[in-house]
């Protein structure tokens, strides 16, 4: 062949090869979307419109990628081979390492240099299969592969996720679900070479007939095409205010330069507070994401809405403030970094539409790979910051209905990253770059001779975490400017607060995986509404399961029934709540923290398989445990905790015995979530004298 024929024929397959994906992409997202609506979900709007609006992206680099493969000098079957591998070898990268190929291998991480081993091996041997054959026989050949791989990829990338995503009930998984998956991943598996035999008979039309391949191919230019239409549409307007909650992830508020601290971390929330109420002492109603979160979509205390370690799930007994406000005409819409905050802990339950940004089964290419060329990680901010624009440029203008918006921002979250030009700012002392990123980050680790033999480990893990809060404050006045740009900043409801904090060496604890104290439950709150929520600050007690009463007392809506959570809409109004305690709880230890204590059973781990509550009353705090003698603390005192006022003069103190009462009510009732008292909530009513 002469080396234009050649050329055009990469241009041709550059072209199939982004064609078919494309649209095995679309057809996987609406087949994934049907189910969600038989399954009584709503259907995937947003990651509809990403798909279809990648077309010209997979186009560019397919074409590209065909035309340098041929200019290179390569015979058709080289070429095919090469665009192949090399599409293979794309996705999974923009998978970040967790593609469809680790499933070939289960589901441990294979190195970077066996994955290559294996494309490459692949690649030749579709290239001797093709080496000989006449042209048509190798466009049949190619395009059947391209189209059997395409669909590999996606359900292999369904599965990977899905298979490596926690269950209430792991022995389900186990004994049921991994044979069956696993044992049609292998059929498919062995399909994606066989299968170009079979498919070449349907392919096979559009190669003879050149009017219907254009056909096809311009159809679906202008198909992706329009989805860039609705960028022209009118912004949605509705007299009802939209609502906006926003989450820093595991942000503590005494890192926050507002609330004191000598660092300026947080400039972007040190100007918006200035424009709303700010909550000095508000507080999270447990130590980790997914209780928190519970309380804050529910408006209920730990112990009624039993989302925990023991259960990983929010009963569906329990309404959500997602549910409540979509029952009212409002469009509910979700993007979370933390991979907690998804349908397999029920959290998801009232969402629209409800995007978890890292977990890319359902997400297109196009996005996979913006968001590894945009960040480090694809959890982070500037990938959350895409994806939320997108939607209010495209998705946002498709109703006029007011919206509830729920963000999540992970930074904060270990592990942290060393952001150059950012974290340099917030080092306490010149830390090597090379220690820093080489600095362990797994928490377990310093249980092995105890925080305080790793107090310079600590402090650079403090500086880090300083650094990752400065980091996510620009991201999130970046967001902020995009609402103000669309006219929705002051027509919203804002809040802006964060599920739990992070502990760095205080009470011998380290990450957030146990503990009641401070540094973990007390977080940020600002809640901005211009017109009605007069600047200034607010010094009365607030938990998370107050904010949900509080959006829906704002937007004049119908309240939550029965729950814990108040309004807190009478404090800048000059009132009071009804209730001026505050409570939280532990539910016992990670899964991780097991795994731990099973490859070192002689560490200590008791601390983190306690059940503990907190009660706050004024400036006396009191932790109760299962496994621990009583804590007693003057907040106004003795802020950090450190002096133990708790003794036997103490044991007919009012707030002890108000706890007491409250626990002895709520631990003996049977809840949703757990068919029977558990031994720990046993000894723990045995600890307090009523067993």
């Amino acid at each position: 062949m002469k080396r234009r024929e050649i050329l055009f024929e990469g241009i041709y397959a550059g072209t199939a090869l982004a064609l078919l994906f494309w649209m095995a992409e679309v057809a996987f997202c609406l087949i994934g979307g049907g189910g969600d609506l038989l399954r009584g979900e709503p259907f995937p709007h947003f990651l509809l419109g990403e798909s279809v609006r990648a077309l010209p992206l997979y186009l560019l680099v397919s074409v590209t990628a065909g035309a340098l493969f041929a200019a290179a000098g390569g015979p058709p079957a080289f070429v095919y081979a090469a665009l192949l591998s090399g599409g293979i070898a794309l996705f999974e990268w923009a998978s970040f390492g967790d593609g469809a190929l680790r499933l070939l291998w289960g589901a441990p991480k294979v190195p970077n240099l066996l994955w290559g081993f294996f494309l490459a091996v692949s690649g030749f041997l579709f290239l001797s299969f093709l080496r000989r054959k006449p042209l048509e026989e190798i466009r049949k050949n190619g395009l059947a592969a391209f189209l059997i791989f395409s669909l590999f990829l996606l359900v292999g990338q369904f599965l990977s996720i899905y298979l490596r995503t926690p269950f209430p009930d792991p022995r389900l998984k186990k004994e049921l679900i991994f044979p069956v998956l696993y044992g049609g991943l292998g059929i498919l598996a062995c399909l994606s070479f066989v299968g170009i035999f079979f498919l070449r008979k349907w392919i096979s039309p559009f190669l003879k007939i050149p009017s219907r391949q254009w056909f096809l191919f311009l159809f679906c230019l202008c198909l992706s095409g329009a989805g860039y239409a609705f960028r022209l549409a009118p912004p949605a307007s509705s007299e009802q205010p939209n609502l906006i909650v926003i989450v820093l992830d595991t942000v503590r508020s005494d890192r926050l330069s507002r609330y004191g601290y000598f660092k300026k971390t947080s400039p972007t929330f040190d100007r918006l507070s200035e424009e709303g109420a700010l909550f000095r002492e508000a507080k999270a109603t447990s130590h980790w994401t997914l209780p928190s979160h519970a309380s804050l979509f529910t408006g209920l205390l730990p112990l009624r809405h039993g989302a925990d370690t023991k259960t990983y799930y929010l009963s569906e007994h329990h309404t959500t403030l997602a549910e409540t406000l979509r029952s009212q005409g409002y469009r509910t819409v979700g993007f979370t970094a933390n991979g907690v905050i998804a349908e397999w802990t029920g959290l998801h339950r009232g969402f629209d539409q409800l995007v978890v940004v890292g977990a890319f089964e359902k997400r297109s290419l196009a996005s996979r790979v913006a968001a590894r060329l945009r960040g480090v990680s694809s959890l982070s901010a500037p990938s959350l910051n895409a994806s939320l624009k997108q939607w209010l440029v495209y998705e946002n203008r498709l109703s006029r209905k007011p919206f509830f918006l729920f963000v999540n921002y992970m930074e904060a979250h270990r592990e942290y990253r060393f952001h150059p030009g950012v974290s340099e700012a917030f080092l306490s002392q010149r830390w090597p770059k090379k220690t820093l990123l080489s600095l362990s980050q797994k928490g377990v680790t310093y249980f092995l001779e105890g925080p305080s033999d790793h107090e310079a480990e600590l402090r650079m893990l403090s500086d880090l975490y300083d650094g990752e809060i400065a980091y996510l404050d620009f991201f999130l006045g970046e967001f902020l400017d995009v609402l103000r740009q669309h006219g929705l900043l002051n027509r919203s409801i804002l809040v802006v607060t964060s599920d739990h904090g992070e502990y760095f060496g205080e009470h011998g604890l380290i990450s957030h995986l146990t503990g009641l104290y401070e540094e973990a439950l007390h977080v940020p709150l600002l809640i901005r509404y211009p017109g009605v929520i007069p600047p200034g600050e607010i010094h009365s007690p607030a938990q998370l399961s107050d904010i949900a009463p509080t959006l829906l007392d704002l937007a004049g809506l119908h309240p939550l029934e029965g729950i814990d959570g108040e309004s807190l809409v009478p404090l800048w109004n000059g009132g009071e709540k009804s209730s001026s305690w505050v409570i939280a709880a532990q539910s016992g230890t990670y899964w991780s923290m097991e795994r731990f204590h099973q490859k070192h059973p002689d560490i200590d781990l008791a601390l983190y398989k306690e059940t503990a509550f907190s009660f706050q009353e004024g400036k006396y705090k009191i932790i109760l445990s299962s496994l621990r003698p009583p804590e007693m603390y003057d907040l106004q005192k003795d802020k950090k905790e450190k002096q133990n006022l708790y003794s036997d003069e103490m044991a007919n103190h009012p707030l002890r015995n108000r706890a007491a009462l409250y626990l002895k009510t709520h631990l003996l009732q049977k809840p949703d979530t757990s068919p029977t008292v558990s031994a720990e909530k046993m000894r723990m009513l045995k600890s307090l004298g009523y067993l």
